[in-house]
Formats: structure tokens, sequence, C-alpha cells
């Protein structure tokens, strides 16, 4: 059984608070029904990101630099994709997102970011507006490891609740192979996107998200976070 990292405890809480954020407090009955909707996302966070943490638990340190291939934009930009960056996000230093990587194919993991993104509208049918994580790692995974490495962090996330619709997505320039899918609990959806290149891994987590909803949002999302 994996232990939970104090990292893993910190995001758990982001996923909690996620009202906190907003521009305007909700009213009760939002607040209720986030609550409600909340906890089903925050047990697929506590599990699946969690569980993705511990599988690089007592790892070498990472190398000084990489080697070429594409680099995730630092810092990352304050707006993309219909989303505004949260000023209250990272909870996680550069050295504890390192230390509790995925273990990505084995491949040497030289950065990472961690930051979380709010809609800046709110989607048809919804009462408030949504929060988004991202997760990023400068890596050099080699061609063949790719999809092994998508596939190994998105199988851990489907092992907590009812798998739901899954995607492979068109990586346009970027290349590499990209994936979203989604988990069912309670009647609550909660969305994953991973991408793996020659030069970095992207994990996009939408609690509330449906897989379909991050696989149209993903293309943009890339372009503006990668080079």
């Amino acid at each position: 059984m994996p232990v939970l990292s104090p990292v893993c405890m910190s995001r758990d809480r982001g996923v909690l608070s996620a009202g906190r954020g907003a521009a305007h407090p909700p009213d009760p009955a939002v607040r209720t029904a986030r609550r409600a909707n909340g906890t089903a996302a925050a047990a697929v966070a506590m599990l699946a990101v969690c569980l993705l943490s511990a599988c690089a638990s007592g790892g070498s340190a990472a190398p000084s630099s990489p080697l070429g291939g594409h680099w995730l934009v630092k810092p990352l930009p304050q707006r993309t994709a219909g989303l505004r960056l949260d000023a209250m996000w990272p909870s996680a230093t550069r050295e504890e997102l390192l230390s509790n990587r995925p273990s990505i194919g084995g491949a040497p993991v030289y950065d990472a970011v961690d930051a979380r993104y709010e809609e800046t509208e709110k989607a048809k049918g919804r009462k408030w507006t949504r929060l988004l994580t991202f997760t990023g790692y400068d890596a050099r995974v080699v061609t063949d490891q790719w999809r092994p490495a998508v596939d190994d962090i998105l199988s851990t996330f489907q092992a907590v609740g009812t798998p739901g619709e899954d995607f492979e997505i068109p990586t346009g320039p970027f290349g590499g192979y990209a994936r979203c899918t989604e988990t069912l609990l309670l009647d609550s959806a909660s969305g994953m996107c991973v991408w793996a290149d020659d030069g970095t891994v992207g994990i996009v987590y939408g609690p509330n998200f449906n897989a379909a909803e991050l696989r149209d949002l993903l293309p943009a999302f890339r372009a503006d976070v990668e080079r």
C-alpha cells in the first residue's frame, strides 16, 4: 500500500477547497452542491494523484538540465483555453514535485511545474466555475515509452471509481502520445488527460470535467504551456 505523502495531502486539501479562489463567494445552495460534488472529486484526487506520486518514492535526484526536445513554459501562462491561473496555487514546491513524481517509464526528469486554473466563465448548465489542475514534467521520454508512460498514469487514475469515456487525442505539431479518460464516482465524473513526448509529460486533472470536455480543451491548453 503506497504511503500518502505531505504533497498528496496538500493537493487534496486544494481540491476540497476548490471554491476559495472564486471572485465572488457562492450562495449557500451553490456551496451545498459544490460540497457534494467535491466529496467524490476529493476521493478520486486523493487516491489517484497520491498513488501516482507514490510510484516514484525513493527515486534518484533529477538531472540538472534537459537534453533537447520540447519543454514546458515557465512561468505558466496567466490565461489559457478559457481558464485563468489561480494565484493560491501551487501547493507543492519544485523539489516536492520532483521527489514525488510518477515513474514515467523510468525516464530522467529535469524539472516540474504545478498549477491550478479556474474557468473564466461558467460552463452551460453550471452554477459555478470549475477548477483544473496541471502538473507537468520536463522529461526525456524515448519514443517507445510515450504510450506506456501515459497508459500507466491513467490506469492508476481509472482504478478509482468506475471507468467512463476514453479518448486518444491528436497531438498536432508537438507529437508524442495523448489520451483523456474519466472515472465516475457517486454519479460525479472526474476527467484526466495525459500526454508524453520527447521532452515533456503533462497531467491535466479536472474534477467535475468529463473526458470529452478535457479532450476539447487539451490542444489549446497544451499549445500554451509547451514549446
